[in-house]
């Protein structure tokens, strides 16, 4: 579904709510960054050929992390 518009349900909304206030998700990202690039220093070599494709996705799935943070970061609780 990539390069189309993506409309996301009141529930979607709402469990993504529900997990930004739940976790801390500046430690989620740090840690999948951790855990990831661990495993990339201990593979050396052997990584499949299609691994840039993980590459994009962990790194948008932190991004992702590191939004919510931000997200939390700038707006107050309520």
């Amino acid at each position: 579904m990539p390069n189309q518009e993506m409309v996301l349900s009141d529930k979607l909304m709402e469990k993504l709510n529900s997990f930004n206030k739940d976790h801390d998700s500046l430690r989620i990202s740090r840690s999948l960054r951790k855990v990831f690039f661990d495993y990339l220093r201990f593979q050396n070599a052997g990584l499949s050929t299609d691994f840039d494709t993980v590459i994009e996705d962990v790194d948008t799935l932190i991004q992702l992390m590191e939004l919510f943070a931000d997200e939390t970061i700038s707006r107050p609780m309520l």
